[in-house]
């Protein structure tokens, strides 16, 4: 879980682990509502749909603003290919 400041992306196509499942006790920070899903550690840049930075309100909660969500220019593009062109 992201806390202020934290980064929050939004991933395509990898494979994620429900915590829910294989880590219960892990859960007793999250709200009614919030899923945790863990991946591998890297994620290739083309799987990354979007991203934004976590705020806290004057009240202590955290939240992402809809506006902040910054779209991934490299979504869907193939990085670091080997390949060379004749």
């Amino acid at each position: 879980m992201a806390g202020e400041g934290g980064i929050v992306i939004e991933v395509v196509n990898v494979p994620g682990f429900d915590t829910g499942i294989h880590a219960p006790n892990a859960l007793s920070s999250l709200f009614k509502g919030e899923a945790e899903i863990a991946t591998w550690s890297e994620i290739p840049t083309e799987n990354i749909l979007r991203f934004a930075v976590v705020k806290k309100d004057k009240f202590g909660k955290l939240y992402v603003d809809l506006k902040d969500w910054r779209d991934n220019p490299n979504f869907g593009k193939k990085s670091g290919s080997m390949e060379t062109s004749p």
